[in-house]
């Protein structure tokens, strides 16, 4: 087998077993990950390491501010529990989804109904002039939700960060499946493909003679 084909495959199983180990270990992690509804979290609040999956989150209709900043997303969207029916007024808002993830985002903002969102909770959020952290929103995060939600009281919402560093999320063991599945298939078709043409036989090419050329029948002779 061609030692190219060799490398390749090998790299290609190796880096498929560690993406597959790496979404077994968030599945593991999120299954740890407390679940509870919005009025849960507001009524006891969240764990010590403010790690939570909410399961009745429903983004505001009114719409979202979001920036791209060093590359990555940086989109904030009021919400609210879904249990409530009807949409509260900005001064009654008491939840901010703070999403960080793109994924996140789409699973977020194209779902019709209620979601589970496994996110890190902060109260109260910290308005600064750069974010470096969850639970910070920037000035032009703020002024730009009090525009489209007039009167929203930022000082005293739940900031639900989505995205942050390695918090695991349903969408991203999902991820890590099909990444680790298509690598593992990509290396064993390398492999085959080596191991079949090193099967292949090679064209037999029959050696010319070394003696003098008999003009009779035009061959070499000796």
């Amino acid at each position: 087998m061609n030692s190219w084909a060799i490398t390749i495959g090998g790299l290609f199983l190796l880096a498929g077993g560690w993406t597959l180990a790496g979404s077994f270990l968030v599945q593991e992690e999120l299954a740890r990950v407390p679940r509870m509804t919005c009025d849960q979290l507001a009524g006891n609040g969240p764990p010590a390491d403010r790690l939570v999956t909410l399961t009745d989150v429903r983004p505001c209709s009114r719409g979202f501010v979001a920036a791209r900043v060093d590359h990555s997303l940086d989109l904030y969207v009021p919400a609210y529990p879904a249990g409530l029916g009807q949409e509260p007024e900005p001064p009654d808002l008491a939840f901010l989804l703070q999403v960080w993830d793109n994924d996140e985002r789409h699973r977020l903002m194209e779902q019709p109904g209620p979601v589970d969102v496994t996110c890190e909770v902060h109260r109260p959020a910290r308005v600064v002039k750069i974010c470096r952290g969850p639970g910070q929103i920037e000035e032009w995060a703020r002024d730009g939700l009090q525009k489209k939600y007039p009167g929203i009281r930022i000082a005293n919402v739940w900031v639900l960060t989505v995205g942050h560093g390695g918090t695991p999320t349903a969408e991203l063991a999902r991820s890590g499946l099909r990444y680790g599945i298509g690598e593992l298939l990509i290396g064993g078709a390398v492999l085959g493909w080596g191991a079949l043409r090193a099967r292949r036989p090679g064209r037999q090419t029959a050696p010319l003679g070394s003696g003098p050329l008999d003009p009779a029948n035009g061959r070499t002779s000796g």
